[in-house]
């Protein structure tokens, strides 16, 4: 009845090591995916932990066939709702429940040519993909703009808490043990 939160940018970043997940799918232990936020991977885009897992295991296990396109598809998506016992709800499109979708648009440079959907998702998408995104029934995204906020304002907000929080804790860099200068992108 275990689950695990796979997070392999953020294991990479960390230096954690490598989740032995291909063992775990064969053993049927249940695997989402997971960003880890922030502050441990740099990132939160479920795209690059998508196609990162589809990677990293065929490296580390010398082995192309270990984690495919499809699993790794739905370690992201019933994986996950499976992971917050919310697999009756969430995690796949189906009559019941909710209406929680992004639409992928293949149609980029980097996408093309596509022959399989699945692999092209996996492997050679980004968010430039992703057209739409729905949660709940409510399109937040459409034609790739944000519906329900004005996103530069978001991100100036996002960035003058930053650079407060880091004026604020005197944040040194982990490198050259300098103090961090971080202002906001306001002028």
């Amino acid at each position: 009845g275990v689950s695990v939160a796979h997070n392999p940018i953020s294991n990479l970043k960390l230096g954690s090591g490598v989740a032995p997940v291909g063992q775990m799918l064969d053993a049927g232990v249940n695997v989402a995916l997971g960003t880890d936020g922030a502050a441990s991977s740099a990132m939160q885009d479920m795209l690059e932990v998508i196609k990162a897992t589809a990677l990293i295991h065929k490296c580390v296990r010398r082995d192309a066939s270990i984690v495919n396109a499809e699993q790794v598809l739905e370690m992201a998506t019933l994986g996950g709702a499976r992971c917050i016992g919310r697999e009756h709800d969430l995690g796949s499109i189906e009559a019941g429940k909710k209406a929680d979708f992004f639409l992928f648009n293949p149609k980029t440079p980097k996408a093309v040519p596509m022959a399989d959907p699945i692999s092209t998702l996996v492997y050679s998408s980004s968010e430039e993909n992703i057209d739409t995104t729905a949660v709940g029934g409510k399109v937040l995204l459409e034609g790739g703009r944000y519906t329900c906020l004005d996103e530069a304002a978001a991100l100036d907000d996002c960035q003058a808490a930053a650079a407060a929080l880091r004026e604020e804790t005197a944040l040194v860099n982990t490198h050259w043990d300098q103090r961090v200068v971080v202002s906001s992108f306001a002028k």
